[in-house]
């Protein structure tokens, strides 16, 4: 079922009291200007929230709305410019947004689900911001909801099954209602649908989690290297494996693209010293090991255990 929002009663002759003949191009303007300046009107009080990022000056969230519709959300030719709804954003702001959200139609209502993984959990209490188009006009209504993003999901009753809910966008903002995601498009979805794709949105998480757990980070190799010689460098004599040593910090080196002069200049030390160091020929403290570690970006943790004494 496709929805077409009417504009009955906007003329382009009301619109423009230009004289002659208008090509195509100049009529498919105003009457997509049109047509998105009564979509915004039409949810001024929720676009006064979800749009309050985009303000500047005398140019206020209707303003925003409206030519983020004409620039990005239209399609169509004269006489029949339509908004494209998929492409439409009815709010706007860097908070983190939900990754999907599927309205299925039900015997007695609309369900409405979205996602509820975020990163920051502090996400999780911010308030839902709907909006919705029925079928006759396709005239947009919605608000702000004491509907928190953990919950995961709304009903909507169905009032009148004649006039069914046909395009739906769902957004967060903060409590204080200063922030706000990102709207997300609603998927038109029969249950079954919906819920094979809930269960791949649930099989792509784990799939991501376990890519998640068997992926080294980053900087794993610099780590592993400070737990190395964290653990290994002292012997059971209390002193330092030079040669292992100075061969994990000439690979570390090489990998950072350094040589011994410039690695010497940085931790103060001349090039033969780096150089013997590295051969194992050089004694060096636990300090100047962190030293070179630091200078070669390596990330330092060092754990400290104390055995207790056990009484016979």
């Amino acid at each position: 079922m496709e929805c077409k929002l009417s504009i009955e009663g906007i003329t382009l002759s009301s619109l423009n009291k230009e004289k002659g003949e208008r090509s195509i191009s100049q009529k498919t303007h105003t009457q997509g200007f049109a047509v998105a300046r009564l979509f915004a009107a039409d949810i001024r009080e929720v676009v006064s929230v979800s749009y309050a990022s985009r303000k500047k000056g005398k140019y206020n969230a209707i303003n925003a709305l409206t030519s983020h519709i004409q620039r990005d959300a239209l399609k169509g030719e004269y006489p029949d410019v339509t908004i494209d709804y998929q492409n439409l954003l009815i709010s706007r702001g860097d908070l983190e947004a939900p990754k999907w959200v599927i309205m299925t139609t039900q015997e007695d209502g609309y369900l409405i689900e979205w996602d509820t993984e975020v990163e920051d959990k502090k996400r999780l209490e911010d308030k839902l911001i709907a909006v919705a188009c029925r079928h006759t006009y396709c005239r947009p209504e919605g608000g702000i909801f004491d509907i928190r993003r953990k919950e995961g999901r709304l009903f909507v009753p169905a009032s009148n099954p004649d006039n069914p809910v046909v395009e739906c966008w769902i957004g967060f903002c903060t409590e204080d209602e200063t922030k706000c995601c990102d709207s997300v498009y609603a998927r038109r979805e029969s249950i079954d649908q919906a819920r094979k794709h809930q269960k791949k949105q649930v099989l792509a998480q784990k799939k991501k989690d376990e890519k998640r757990k068997v992926t080294p980070p980053k900087d794993s190799y610099e780590e592993f290297l400070m737990r190395y010689i964290v653990e290994h460098i002292v012997d059971a004599g209390d002193e330092l494996d030079m040669k292992l040593l100075g061969e994990q910090i000439q690979e570390l080196r090489k990998r950072r693209h350094y040589s011994q002069t410039k690695l010497g200049e940085l931790i103060g030390m001349s090039r033969t010293h780096i150089s013997r160091i590295e051969t194992g020929e050089q004694d060096i403290s636990t300090s100047i090991a962190v030293k070179i570690m630091k200078a070669l970006k390596a990330k330092v943790r060092i754990k400290i255990e104390v055995e207790e004494d056990t009484k016979d």
